[in-house]
């Protein structure tokens, strides 16, 4: 298994969720997009982890929240999104990965993004 950890900051750390299989969704996806926009999302990553925030709403911004989740949105670039939340500990967990062809995100992606978060949570790893 990879690291769950994908960077540490002075602020905190971003990491991947777990979902109830032990499988990292939001890691497979951040795997299978090209190297490029692997190196943007860590960019931003990096800059959340060391500054606990990105002002920039056209990088990092909130979402509705969705069964109690407060979801927000890494944009790395013009489709591709990492949706997840913050966590107690100055940690961001990153739980589900989605190319967005749309305005707007389906249900169905916010769903399952709240989804893996409660999950995670699950684990015991907030």
């Amino acid at each position: 298994m990879a690291d769950r950890v994908a960077v540490r900051g002075t602020w905190g750390t971003v990491e991947w969720a777990l979902n109830e299989r032990g499988r990292m969704p939001a890691h497979e996806f951040f795997e299978s997009i090209g190297d490029g926009d692997q190196a943007k999302a860590l960019a931003l990553f990096r800059r959340l982890a060391d500054a606990g925030k990105i002002t920039n709403p056209e990088k990092f911004k909130k979402l509705d929240a969705i069964r109690g989740q407060h979801l927000f949105e890494f944009k790395s670039s013009s489709q591709i999104r990492l949706l997840g939340a913050f966590r107690p500990g100055c940690r961001f967990i990153v739980a589900h990965g989605v190319i967005k062809k749309q305005d707007r995100h389906s249900a169905r992606d916010l769903e399952t993004a709240a989804r893996i978060l409660s999950e995670h949570d699950e684990w015991g790893l907030t």
